[in-house]
C-alpha cells in the first residue's frame, strides 16, 4: 500500500473519530437522564440493575459499579437510606453491599413483581427459602413476565452491563456515511424470564 493511500486511510479514522465526538456531545446536551423518585421507579430501576450485574444471597445483597459510576452508587444509598459502599479491591469498581435482614427484605419489596432475569429469580428463591428469613417474614414474591417495558427497568440493566454504540462507516461506493446505532449486551447475560427483542434505526 502506497504512503499516499495510508495517509488517506489515517485521515478518514481521524475524522471519523472527531465526529464520533461530536455527535456525543450533541446527544448529551439533547437528552436529560431523569433519575428514579418514587419507589415504583426505584424499584423498577434496582430490579433492573440486579438483572445486570447483582448478587443475593442468604447473607447479603450487593450491586457492582463501575469506579466512575460512584455517584450513582451514592445516589442510591441515600435514596434507599442504608447501604454500604466498598471499594472492590485490585478492580475498578464499588460494591454496594447490604446485609441487614430488615433493609434486605425492603429491597425485596421494592423489587417484587420487576426481576426478569433467571438467575436473580432463583437467588431470591434461595434467600426467600432460608430458615430466619422465613421465620421472620411471611413473603410473596412474583415476577415481571410482561413485555410492557416503559419503566427504569431497561436503564437499570444498561447502566450494570450494556452499552449505546455509535458507528459512522465509509463506504467507497457510497456518497454518505453509514451511521449504525447499536445498543449490545457487553457480556452473556442470564436467560430473561420475559421474551425481549427491540430493533434501534
Amino acid at each position: 500500500m502506497s504512503k499516499d493511500k495510508l495517509k488517506r486511510k489515517s485521515n478518514k479514522k481521524i475524522k471519523q473519530l472527531k465526529t464520533n465526538d461530536a455527535l456525543r456531545l450533541e446527544l448529551q446536551k439533547k437528552f436529560n437522564h431523569l433519575k428514579p423518585t418514587s419507589d415504583e421507579e426505584s424499584g423498577h430501576y434496582l430490579a433492573g440493575l440486579r438483572d445486570g450485574d447483582g448478587c443475593i444471597t442468604n447473607k447479603y445483597i450487593s450491586i457492582c459499579f463501575y469506579i466512575l459510576d460512584l455517584k450513582l452508587a451514592q445516589y442510591l444509598v441515600k435514596r434507599l437510606g442504608f447501604g454500604k459502599i466498598t471499594k472492590v479491591k485490585d478492580k475498578n469498581a464499588y460494591n454496594i453491599n447490604i446485609c441487614n435482614i430488615f433493609e434486605r427484605k425492603r429491597i425485596l419489596d421494592l423489587v417484587n413483581g420487576k426481576f426478569r432475569g433467571e438467575n436473580k429469580i432463583k437467588q431470591v428463591q434461595r434467600l426467600l427459602s432460608e430458615t430466619t428469613f422465613k421465620l421472620r417474614f411471611k413473603y410473596d414474591f412474583t415476577w415481571n413476565t410482561s413485555k410492557d417495558f416503559n419503566n427504569h427497568w431497561l436503564a437499570g440493566v444498561s447502566d450494570a452491563d450494556f452499552s449505546f454504540q455509535i458507528k459512522i462507516i465509509n463506504i467507497e461506493t457510497k456518497p454518505k456515511p453509514e451511521i449504525r446505532l447499536a445498543f449490545q449486551v457487553a457480556h452473556s447475560l442470564i436467560r430473561l424470564n420475559t421474551p425481549f427483542s427491540f430493533h434501534l434505526i
